[in-house]
């Protein structure tokens, strides 16, 4: 009877710890906190390190916090911000809107710096890039991202962090690397890719960037855009829940597999897509939000911390679930088309495209934008016969997405490559 009891008791209290934070009114859409009520600190050194250029570079973070003398909790849940950009650049000032407004519900956030930098040779999405340089950048990103949170471990006390709810939350290529930084290790690195030579020329994962030894283990990551190499590096023994925020037709960060930018020499990539479906095998926790006609970087700062803090405050309480959120506000891409009525050839291209299957389509609107939504070719047709050519020859070398709608609103989308 004791022994029942003490195990009961047992249960009791491990369920009372894991409710800890399903607090009414804390970490929800209305803040708990007003600014003048928040610690920030900008700038605070967390290491430095050997950056691309060889040059050593220090690495800054901003926190956000609420003020010991207004807050009831000694201890937080930490969100760890990590900026997008490519591998070109990742300023830490990109989610201060997400981290200001999170900790005034009640969380710590620190957004972070990470080393950028690589022998990109342009645009990125020209597919001019060294892979391996691009490689390089990303390693370095996760040695940072980990040396961050050895940092802020070392100072819980100070900024009055629980290390167990630590949550990483990153857009593009700090999702991408915030994933690879938690389900990878520095081996699977070196056998992912072996001419990269990782360990030998840039260290191991946790050796780089400060000294500090603490350990910690990630509770959550929350990806905007992100994906990882491959979804096998995700198992049971490492599966943490997961907020995902895709669009369907993001040319630079595939929604389901391809390389990064889609261009055939960089790093592959499985996105939120195949990320799920292991993630529901498993019976993994997770929220996925895609747009139907959504490309890169999509879904604005208030949407975003509305998702993020009704899912972590669904994890506080016990009660996260499986769940896919389509955005019906548009959905208008795909619904009503028949991608068969049009034809667009050659594709690759070096400058000229035939669209075909024009016939019964009078006034069409045809238009070619770049991989960050701009509008670069635009045309009014008339259209009597049953083809149409567009010139793209004064058009930089990359990827383009080329839409045509008609009087009804009906819309044809074609990803194009300009050699």
């Amino acid at each position: 009877m004791r022994i029942a009891l003490t195990i009961s008791l047992f249960f009791c209290i491990i369920n009372l710890y894991s409710q800890e934070y399903c607090i009414p009114g804390r970490f929800s859409s209305t803040p708990l906190f007003d600014n003048t009520e928040l610690t920030i600190y900008e700038d605070v050194i967390y290491g430095e390190d050997t950056n691309w250029n060889g040059n050593t570079q220090s690495l800054y973070m901003d926190l956000y916090f609420p003020d010991f003398n207004y807050d009831i909790l000694l201890k937080r849940p930490l969100l760890v911000f990590l900026p997008g950009g490519g591998y070109i650049i990742g300023e830490k000032e990109y989610f201060a809107t997400e981290a200001l407004e999170l900790a005034k519900r009640g969380f710590v956030c620190a957004s972070i710096d990470y080393r950028t930098g690589w022998a990109v040779n342009g645009s990125a999405a020209a597919c001019n890039g060294d892979s391996t340089s691009l490689i390089k950048a990303n390693y370095r990103a996760c040695q940072d991202i980990r040396a961050s949170l050895r940092y802020l471990v070392n100072y819980t006390d100070s900024f009055g962090i629980d290390t167990n709810y630590i949550y990483l939350i990153g857009s593009s290529a700090g999702s991408i690397a915030g994933l690879m930084s938690h389900f990878m290790n520095s081996y699977d690195f070196d056998s992912l890719y072996p001419s990269a030579n990782l360990i030998n020329s840039l260290g191991m994962l946790d050796s780089a960037t400060n000294t500090y030894n603490t350990t910690y283990n990630i509770s959550g990551i929350i990806s905007l855009w992100g994906g990882i190499p491959d979804v096998n590096f995700i198992n049971e023994l490492n599966s943490i829940p997961m907020l995902l925020m895709h669009g369907l037709l993001d040319q630079i960060v595939p929604f389901h597999e391809g390389q990064l930018y889609s261009c055939p020499e960089y790093f592959y990539l499985y996105g939120p897509g195949p990320i799920v479906d292991y993630l529901s095998e498993i019976e993994e926790c997770y929220e996925l939000n895609y747009q139907i006609n959504g490309g890169h970087g999509i879904y604005d700062s208030a949407y975003r911390i509305e998702r993020m803090h009704t899912f972590l405050k669904q994890l506080f309480c016990d009660s996260c679930l499986q769940d896919t959120i389509i955005d019906q506000n548009t959905n208008t891409l795909l619904a009503n088309t028949s991608i068969s009525l049009f034809d667009v050839y050659p594709n690759p291209t070096n400058g000229i495209i035939n669209i075909s299957g024009l016939a019964d389509n009078n006034n069409l609107i045809i238009e070619i934008v770049n991989i960050y939504g701009s509008v670069v070719e635009i045309r009014e047709e008339i259209i009597f016969s049953s083809t149409a050519q567009i010139n793209m020859k004064n058009l930089d070398n990359g990827i383009y997405i080329l839409n045509i709608y008609n009087k009804n609103n009906k819309i044809y989308h074609s990803k194009i490559i300009k050699l």
